[in-house]
């Protein structure tokens, strides 16, 4: 590896049959993002120029083979082509095995330049979870993707940022009748410390951390549910001990008030939608989702790959802006190893 004096970004242009590559295209005409360091795209020509037809963009790229190749140079992106997947014959829209399994391989070949040093973060744009799993991904969702890919067997979860605003979660893709029972005190302690060091890479100093409740009016004296007494306040004093900047519980129906008012930089939730809801009516098209814990920094637009508007020219490359632009504080941080400053 040869030694580098600025931070290394890549950016994965996502699932060919999905907003990815129109969302790449539209991005990197408008923004080269040279002053936070080296943005270097990862993927397919082929699929990458579909996307610049889509957007109707045309962008200065300067195309490299090997990662030992590539260089940087101003004015131009530097294209990564993997060379492994043409799009003919591909339908939009449509979820496809053969671009879930190149979307797979993407990703692999990204982990893998991160965990030999080439590269200081990751930020892929929208994948799309059945074609991967179709095409041989032997993990169903991203988190437990990476943590696969990267041997992590630490803790790991899906943070969200939006803004200044960041949410995490003690349960995720689960049925609601299960959230009662995978609430424990172990793992909200270990969604809180999670969302705490997810901020420290971010660079947010101290992070001021209000925890929700499970029931409504916080269970109301245990006529709703006793969690917030017998579990979720055992596990804020848990996280207390460990001197981290905790409070709650709140009752879920006012937290985001409190979010919002600046009382607090993350917001702990019990579940998924209590958590999304909130965070998606604040702006769908700009919240960004981080995965949290594993060894390498890695960021994705919040939204999905949109098939129903994919080859329209629709999409809207908010979010990946977002996504990058917190990839690149990210990637600073492991870069300089600053954390918390």
């Amino acid at each position: 590896m040869s030694t580098r004096t600025r931070p290394r970004l890549a950016l994965l242009h996502g699932d060919p049959t999905g907003i990815g590559p129109e969302l790449t295209a539209k991005l990197l005409a408008k923004e080269q993002f040279t002053e936070q360091g080296e943005l270097l795209v990862i993927g397919d020509r082929r699929c990458l120029s579909l996307g610049e037809q889509i957007a109707n963009a045309s962008l200065p790229l300067q195309v490299f083979s090997s990662i030992d190749d590539v260089v940087f140079s101003p004015g131009l992106v530097s294209f990564l082509d993997l060379g492994t997947f043409d799009p003919e014959g591909l339908v939009m829209g449509q979820v496809d095995p053969r671009a879930g399994r190149f979307t797979l391989e993407t990703i692999m070949f990204a982990v893998d330049l991160a965990l030999k040093g080439h590269i200081d973060g990751i930020v892929f744009a929208p994948q799309n979870k059945q074609a991967m799993v179709a095409g041989g991904s032997p993990r169903s969702d991203e988190v437990a993707l990476f943590s696969h890919l990267t041997g992590w067997q630490g803790r790991a979860g899906e943070i969200c940022w939006m803004k200044d605003f960041w949410t995490a979660r003690v349960t995720s893709h689960i049925p609601l009748g299960e959230v009662a029972k995978q609430v424990t005190r172990e793992k909200i302690l270990d969604a809180i410390l999670l969302g705490h060091e997810t901020l420290l890479r971010a660079g947010v100093a101290n992070p001021r951390i209000g925890v929700a409740g499970l029931n409504p009016h916080l269970g109301d004296g245990g006529l709703f549910g006793t969690e917030e007494k017998d579990i979720i306040r055992p596990a804020i004093e848990d996280a207390l001990e460990q001197g981290l900047d905790v409070r709650g519980p709140f009752s879920p129906d006012t937290i985001f008030l409190k979010l919002f008012a600046g009382e607090f930089d993350l917001l702990v939730g019990m579940y998924h939608d209590q958590v999304q809801i909130g965070m998606k009516l604040m702006g769908f098209d700009r919240g960004v989702s981080i995965i949290g814990g594993i060894p390498i920094d890695v960021c994705t637009p919040a939204h999905g790959t949109a098939f129903d508007i994919a080859g329209q020219g629709k999409a809207d490359p908010g979010a990946l802006h977002q996504a990058v632009l917190l990839g690149w504080r990210m990637a600073a941080t492991r870069f300089y190893g600053q954390e918390g400053g």
